[in-house]
């Protein structure tokens, strides 16, 4: 007889926050603080808001990034500051 064990990566807002810090660090427009991660049970929540499309892409694209992620719920709006 076999075991079966199955690993599941844990998702936190601190790791999917900082890899988004990360990724709008990169665009020189952007401003990571003003959105907001939540994560439970691998399911992200995006809140705030962003500057452009891309900017928008971006974010949700660093949360997919993010081990154990396993859902985005993207909720950023795109508005000029």
């Amino acid at each position: 007889m076999r075991a079966t064990v199955t690993v599941k990566p844990h998702a936190s807002p601190q790791d999917v926050a900082q890899r988004i810090k990360a990724a709008l660090h990169r665009s020189a427009d952007a401003d990571a603080k003003k959105v907001q991660v939540t994560a439970t049970d691998g399911k992200v929540m995006l809140t705030g808001t962003v500057r452009s499309w891309p900017e928008r892409v971006d974010v949700e694209r660093a949360a997919w990034s993010a081990s154990g992620v396993t859902s985005v719920d993207d909720r950023l709006a795109v508005v000029a500051w």
